[in-house]
């Protein structure tokens, strides 16, 4: 996804080949950077059919400039990712939104 940029999915069982096969997968919806709705939609798509086969899928979703903002893994338990104006991390939140860590940076000045 995102112009090939970054992992979308991870199936467990199946290796890349085997999905495009087996499954109805619009790749330029996954890599049109344009559209996060409908790349999420593609992905839940993708999710509920994996899961039908019996296979386990994680996602993910990412803003290009500054990284990961999501990922839900095999039970469906969700991860957001929250950052700092200047792009550093500043936190992971769960399924409810609320920050389960928090990262603070500080900066040690030599002699």
């Amino acid at each position: 996804g995102y112009n090939q940029a970054y992992i979308v999915a991870k199936i467990y069982g199946l290796t890349h080949g085997d999905v495009l096969n087996i499954f109805s997968v619009d790749q330029n919806l996954l890599n049109n950077t344009a559209s996060e709705s409908a790349r999420t939609i593609e992905l839940n798509n993708l999710r509920t059919a994996v899961e039908n086969a019996g296979y386990f899928i994680e996602t993910f979703r990412y803003d290009p400039i500054i990284g990961p903002i999501e990922q839900v893994n095999n039970q469906k338990i969700k991860a957001g990712y929250q950052y700092y104006s200047d792009g550093k991390l500043k936190g992971i939140l769960n399924t409810d939104g609320k920050m389960i860590k928090a990262y603070e940076y500080g900066f040690f000045h030599g002699q």
